[in-house]
């Protein structure tokens, strides 16, 4: 979906541009001041709101995310393609400005399921970190492969949730850093199924090489007998630096 500056129209027909911001709390439009103390109500807001097909294929696609590459202006779509009811695939799109694809590729295509994608982009190496859980039943695993914003080179399969800790792990999600100069890092974050009645949170950083930083898993939360999930990871914001 593309989200376009919307116009402000009043019951006679008056038309003023309104600012259209994101923010934390989603799409923000500013209308001026001066235009509605002058309107004839009722106002009618309008932005521009147009749809595109990422992946009009029959085979059953779900589970999608997207980063965007600031320096590119390009897209990576991801998304989980059911081959059986027990084998998930990953596969990514690069798109322009525009919704067309650049390159496309799976990140798997094995007997192995991968599920549950996610994706942040470092700015500075202009590229896409993808994440999913791997496995099947109670035996999950965190990788995840970096891709290109400029060629769509794929980096190899990396092990994110080393072997220091044990337990399930699943619902990873990945955030990326915005800034031009480095260091620069992802963070992925996901649930460690230690019990039934037990569920952490943990996280690594991934450097841009496709390699992890640091010695060990991070514990955002390890303590027992709590059930933490679906963690979140959002991008460095610039108010950080």
């Amino acid at each position: 979906v593309r989200y376009g500056r919307a116009t402000v129209l009043d019951a006679e027909g008056a038309a003023v541009a309104a600012e259209t911001l994101y923010t934390d709390a989603g799409i923000e439009i500013r209308v001026p001041e001066s235009f509605v103390a002058a309107a004839r109500f009722p106002l009618t807001i309008d932005p521009i709101v147009s749809t595109f097909t990422v992946d009009g294929s029959v085979i059953d696609n779900r589970n999608a995310d997207v980063a965007h590459d600031a320096t590119t202006n390009r897209y990576c779509v991801v998304y989980e393609e059911v081959f059986s009811a027990s084998d998930y695939d990953i596969y990514e799109r690069v798109l322009n400005a525009s919704g067309g694809t650049i390159h496309q590729a799976y990140i798997d295509q094995s007997g192995t399921s991968w599920a549950e994608p996610a994706v942040a982009n470092n700015n500075f190496a202009d590229q896409f970190l993808i994440v999913a859980q791997v496995g099947s039943g109670s035996a999950h695993t965190i990788h995840g492969r970096t891709v290109s914003a400029g060629s769509g080179a794929l980096g190899s399969d990396l092990l994110i949730s080393a072997a220091d800790e044990t337990g399930d792990k699943v619902n990873p999600d990945v955030g990326g850093d915005p800034f031009t100069v480095g260091p620069t890092y992802y963070a992925v974050v996901w649930t460690r199924a230690f019990s039934s009645t037990d569920h952490d949170v943990h996280t690594r950083l991934v450097t841009t090489s496709g390699t992890l930083l640091g010695t060990g898993t991070v514990y955002v939360d390890n303590t027992s007998s709590t059930l933490d999930s679906s963690p979140r990871s959002p991008s460095r914001r610039s108010t950080a630096r």
